[in-house]
């Protein structure tokens, strides 16, 4: 296509390709000092009439997109039968090269990333844009200490389509949100996880999860969780660890909500090493040509302008009278010099408080140290008992994973002894211990093989036990082929049983569930006839 004009641009050079299409430097006909990037696409699912008016109408809502770290769409349209979109060209590298070359951002750097594209994002939240596919690819380094993201809402035509396409580590498969792996709508949360899992890459140099297929990928997204990055980056700051973790949040529910309250969290983070003087002081934000407050700006279009009515003539009610005015007035002023002169307790009177709550062994008693004392205590004299302070929040931390792991065994409510053994393997390979599960498997298979009634799960624990020996041995797993169907025929009969014992409900549940994994699979009519009843 060099040479070619697309719209209103020529072709000068291709600069890259993806399972989406190719890319293209581009300079515009009219304007030849203009510069852009021209993605044309060309996967099959772009080729219908639907997807050209769903795809248009995107473009125009990405247009409205304005903000200093979003890389600007420009315009879009059709080319000989295929979708194309104009971009702003960056000069910068994405941090798929930066990773692929070796280098690996420092954490204020990470830092810098999060304070500027979390308000980009919460820019398109605000306009209806979800990103749907946060990735090194798409986060561009454009000068020393700027950064831009790329690529808003272009994969919601394709759906899951490009996971089956994920062939390496920085694939999309590997910044999938739990929810959206499990086939739920995709929110502003699910944007919030990819970007969790963005900032873990850039610190660890690895994403959170990795696997050889998409299947391992989404198993681990929905029931695995990921090893602190602190546990690889020693220097790592525990604050900027345990706001990476609050992100990857396996429910969207545990995850921030608001962009704003992000904002917010990742500037106090800064502000407090600036104070320490481990960061310089926090760069201040570009200033945005298009308002971007609160209010969403299509309510603001939609709200009709309000004028005053006539003031009627009345008697001056009571409160607006000059001596009640005086009055009022003199009240703010004595209030505002008692806030000001009368400062609250002192550093000590508020560690002398909390000192008891802290050796108490309530766990209720250490959250009232923080939240009555130690984080007043924090926040208004940052340098007064760092140490302490900082050790009473790692201790209430580590008691609260310590109840919620409590609360979740007593969610645990197993049938039989077998069913329990099974899942105490599963919970020793999250761990990393994979001899200890292999015990507890064979124990399970030595004593229940000869029982009817525990055949399923001597099964299950015999595949994992042949998974575990092939960890051992080196060897990959190979990549499942529903011709071989070695995993997916036991899911079949499992199915077909529960039809038979008239448990409808549930054999329709994990038949939806193995249809939407291997939806895109080439072999998916042959799976399909698999499910049906007989």
């Amino acid at each position: 296509m060099i040479g070619e004009r697309v719209g209103n641009w020529i072709i000068e050079a291709e600069s890259g390709k993806n399972e989406m299409g190719r890319l293209y430097r581009a300079h515009a006909a009219d304007e030849p000092e203009r510069i852009a990037a021209i993605k044309r696409l060309t996967h099959p699912k772009s080729k219908t009439a639907e997807f050209e008016k769903l795809f248009l109408a995107q473009i125009d809502l990405l247009r409205k997109l304005k903000h200093p770290h979003i890389v600007a769409m420009l315009d879009g349209g059709m080319h000989e039968g295929a979708p194309y979109f104009a971009m702003e060209w960056i000069d910068g590298p994405n941090f798929e090269t930066i990773l692929r070359r070796g280098e690996r951002p420092n954490w204020p750097e990470v830092l810098a990333i999060a304070l500027q594209i979390l308000p980009a994002l919460r820019h398109a939240h605000r306009r209806s844009v979800l990103h749907r596919d946060m990735k090194p690819s798409n986060l561009f380094r454009v000068a020393e200490g700027t950064y831009k993201l790329a690529d808003f809402g272009i994969t919601k035509f394709f759906g899951d389509a490009l996971l089956t396409n994920a062939d390496n580590v920085l694939g999309s498969a590997s910044y999938l949100s739990p929810e959206q792996a499990a086939g739920r709508p995709h929110t502003k949360r699910s944007d919030f996880y990819a970007l969790g899992s963005l900032l873990y890459t850039l610190i660890v140099g690895r994403p959170p999860f990795t696997g050889n297929t998409v299947v391992e990928m989404i198993q681990k997204h929905c029931f695995v969780l990921p090893e602190r990055p602190i546990h690889f980056v020693r220097d790592l700051p525990e604050e900027i660890d345990r706001f990476v973790m609050k992100l990857l949040a396996k429910e969207p529910a545990q995850r921030p909500g608001s962009g704003t309250l992000l904002i917010q969290e990742v500037e106090g983070i800064w502000s407090a090493f600036e104070r320490r003087g481990l960061l310089a002081k926090k760069p201040v934000a570009a200033v945005v040509a298009e308002d971007d407050n609160d209010i969403p700006p299509d309510e603001e279009a939609a709200a009709e302008p309000r004028f005053p009515e006539p003031i009627p003539q009345a008697p001056i009610p009571w409160h607006k009278r000059w001596y009640v005015i005086v009055m009022g007035f003199s009240a703010c002023v004595l209030l505002l010099l008692w806030a000001f002169l009368w400062r609250g307790p002192s550093a000590d009177d508020l560690m002398a408080q909390a000192r008891p709550l802290l050796e108490s062994d309530n766990p209720a008693d250490w959250d009232k140290a923080w939240n009555e004392y130690l984080e007043p205590l924090a926040r208004k004299y940052p340098n007064k008992y760092e140490n302490e302070v900082k050790d009473a929040r790692r201790r209430i931390d580590e008691q609260g994973e310590l109840r919620r792991a409590f609360v979740a065994g007593k969610k645990n409510k197993y049938r039989s002894e077998a069913e329990r053994l099974y899942h105490v393997g599963l919970r020793l390979v999250q761990a990393g211990e994979f001899a200890s599960a292999r015990r507890v498997w064979d124990i399970l298979i030595r004593e229940y093989d000869a029982t009817d009634g525990e055949k399923r799960w001597v099964r299950l624990a015999r595949e994992a036990v042949n998974r575990v020996d092939q960890i051992e041995l080196g060897n990959a797993r190979p990549a499942l082929d529903l011709e071989i169907a070695d995993t997916v025929r036991p899911v079949v009969a499992e199915i077909q049983r529960l039809r038979a014992a008239d448990k409808t409900k549930e054999a329709e549940d994990l038949s939806r569930s193995l249809q939407f994994l291997y939806r895109d699979h080439p072999r998916f009519d042959a799976l399909r006839e698999m499910l049906e009843p007989h």
